[in-house]
């Protein structure tokens, strides 16, 4: 079980419901992600969301810190150490709705030209809206279908 503490409400939930349904086991979560149980600070990631002072706030870095902790950068609210095992949010790498991967196939060729042009995987991420991860597996394919770079 692990125990999850907002606003002064206390519950229990299993790690197991946190995957898979981290909204109804806490308000905080971010839209689009999952529940992550970590039981050591180190496997946390640039990126994540952790719940802090009464919100849930972005990783933007990381770093080691004394006794095994990790000092995060948190977005908007600065560096939190992070010591203890606690439940973390993480975006969705692999699941994309498939008519959003019906539509990406559409764009295919699109998308390969607008790398070949000098757009990061990160902007075509924002501009797709999908995961990184995502495009990383599908670009190698498309590259091959629709030729090698100029």
């Amino acid at each position: 079980m692990v125990r999850r503490i907002h606003h002064d409400a206390h519950f229990q939930v299993s790690a197991d419901e946190l995957q898979r349904y981290p909204r109804t086991s806490d308000p905080l979560a971010p839209s689009d992600t999952v529940a992550v149980f970590l039981e050591t600070p180190k496997d946390i990631r640039e990126g994540d969301w952790v719940a802090v002072a009464g919100d849930t706030r972005r990783v933007e870095t990381t770093a080691p810190h004394s006794a095994g902790g990790t000092v995060l950068t948190l977005e908007g609210y600065g560096k939190w150490v992070f010591a203890a095992p606690r439940v973390v949010y993480r975006r969705r790498e692999d699941e994309v709705p498939e008519s959003t991967q019906r539509h990406l196939e559409w764009k295919a060729e699109q998308i390969v030209a607008q790398y070949r042009s000098g757009f990061s995987l990160a902007r075509l991420s924002e501009i797709y809206e999908v995961p990184v991860a995502h495009l990383k597996l599908r670009l190698p394919e498309w590259l091959s279908t629709y030729g090698a770079p100029e």
